[in-house]
């Protein structure tokens, strides 16, 4: 069913839902908290992540300082971190970026088993040189095609796409800093992204593509403690956009200050938990269809455990069904509590 844009303009809308008999204001307010911790545990996709190897063993990383990297805000160090992500990420040994600020002028490729980890999202920073387009970090390419991405981690750093001093022309379709099109198993951890011309973060794809690649799906994509800030300044800039996810939960993240919505999350099984979004266009939207290729009956489950917005121009939170129903024929179970929406433009 395709979601009119004012439809879509509701503080908390929910399309082709299935409440279990309870009315808007139970379903906000007054729904088993139980059950919702319940559902939330079920979501948070963490069995695919080796704990150890996201915290980062003191023994198991290997510094790009080593690779001459030098993180002065001046020296491109793009050559001497992917020579690191290469030789390191298939033995499953961390990547550390110290303290400092890195330039990017040309976009890392991501690996399969690969952690990124910085000294801490205010001391790291990897940052868009101002002669590059971007992205800073992206999925792999091989025959010019893009690979999906297993087991990444990402941790205590930034992305700052720096657009005020770039000198690239600006357009619409100004890439993400971080993008990738088919991914498996991600843990991001108390990164910031900031400045970027466009989306913040971009996991794409869309099954009904011709493009090889660019299908996804996104399957167990957890975000902790993440923030996406100030994001689009030449193009529609969302805080994050996620498409054709499978399974993703966002566990106190925060979406401030960006152009168009804070937290865009297109998923079947979406999760968020104590998100703040403010001063966006929109806050959040959940957009629930299954993106499936072929026709489906499958349906789509969303829940948010708290969480607030404010001063978001239009709308706080909106979950939607935008999808075409020839197709996507299933329904959407939504449950919301304790989420807090105030001082919006509408509600």
């Amino acid at each position: 069913m395709a979601v009119s844009r004012a439809a879509a303009l509701h503080a908390v809308h929910v399309e082709d839902a299935d409440t279990a008999g309870l009315s808007r204001r139970s379903l906000i307010a007054g729904a088993s908290a139980a059950g919702v911790l319940g559902g939330i545990a079920g979501l948070i996709p963490g069995s695919g992540i080796d704990i150890a190897r996201a915290a980062g063993a003191e023994d198991s990383m290997v510094s790009v300082k080593d690779f001459g990297a030098k993180g002065d805000g001046a020296t491109d160090d793009s050559a001497t971190i992917q020579k690191a992500i290469d030789e390191t990420a298939a033995d499953g040994r961390t990547v550390f970026i110290p303290g400092g600020v890195y330039m990017i002028g040309t976009t890392l490729s991501l690996r399969n088993n690969l952690t990124l980890r910085g000294a801490s999202r205010a001391a790291t920073t990897l940052r868009l040189a101002p002669t590059s387009s971007g992205p800073i970090l992206e999925a792999a390419q091989s025959g010019g095609i893009y690979q999906t991405v297993d087991d990444f981690v990402l941790m205590d750093l930034s992305l700052d796409g720096d657009a005020e001093h770039t000198s690239v022309p600006g357009t619409e379709g100004a890439p993400p800093l971080l993008r990738a099109y088919q991914s498996r198993r991600w843990h991001v951890a108390r990164c910031r992204v900031v400045g970027s011309r466009g989306y913040g973060v971009g996991l794409l794809g869309d099954p009904r593509s011709t493009t090889a690649g660019k299908q996804g799906p996104h399957e167990d994509i957890y975000l902790l403690d993440c923030e996406f800030n100030n994001n689009g300044t030449v193009a529609t800039g969302n805080g994050i956009t996620t498409m054709s996810a499978k399974r993703i939960t966002l566990e106190h993240c925060t979406a401030i200050g960006n152009l168009n919505t804070g937290l865009y999350i297109k998923a079947q099984f979406a999760g968020l938990v104590g998100c703040h979004v403010a001063d966006n266009n929109i806050g959040l939207i959940l957009d629930s269809a299954t993106n499936s290729a072929e026709s489906t009956d499958d349906d789509a489950y969303v829940t948010v455990l708290g969480g607030s917005a404010e001063g978001n121009a239009q709308v706080g939170l909106s979950i939607v069904r935008e999808s075409d129903q020839s197709i996507d024929k299933g329904r959407t179970h939504a449950t919301v509590v304790g989420f807090n929406s105030r001082k919006n433009g509408l509600y």
